[in-house]
């Protein structure tokens, strides 16, 4: 009688700890499902970033190519300018020369 009470109650035991683990398993499964899913918005969302960023960064390498492109042609014309002024300052100079050699001579 007492081998039959303790199957009996073995048996309950086994039951209710099958039952317990059958819960948390599917707590577990719950919880697993959540994180995977978080995972995976958040890769969605790591992407859609880094395709942005790409994006902004294209865009930066392209202005800055084009500000590069116009400082250069800005230099281009400062160095023309300063090239004229000088012939100028060269020709002005040129031509005093001139003027005073011509009113010593007279």
């Amino acid at each position: 009688l007492n081998a039959q009470a303790a199957l009996e109650r073995a048996s309950v035991e086994h039951e209710m700890l099958s039952n317990k683990y059958a819960e948390e398993k599917a707590t577990w499964d719950s919880e697993l499902a959540a994180l995977t899913q978080s995972e995976s918005n958040l890769k969605i969302e790591l992407n859609a970033n880094l395709s942005k960023l790409e994006g902004m960064t294209a865009q930066y390498n392209q202005l800055a190519s084009e500000a590069a492109r116009q400082n250069a042609s800005a230099q281009e014309d400062i160095e023309k300018i300063v090239a004229a002024m000088t012939m100028e300052k060269e020709k002005a100079l040129s031509d005093l020369e001139e003027t005073l050699t011509r009113e010593k001579s007279e």
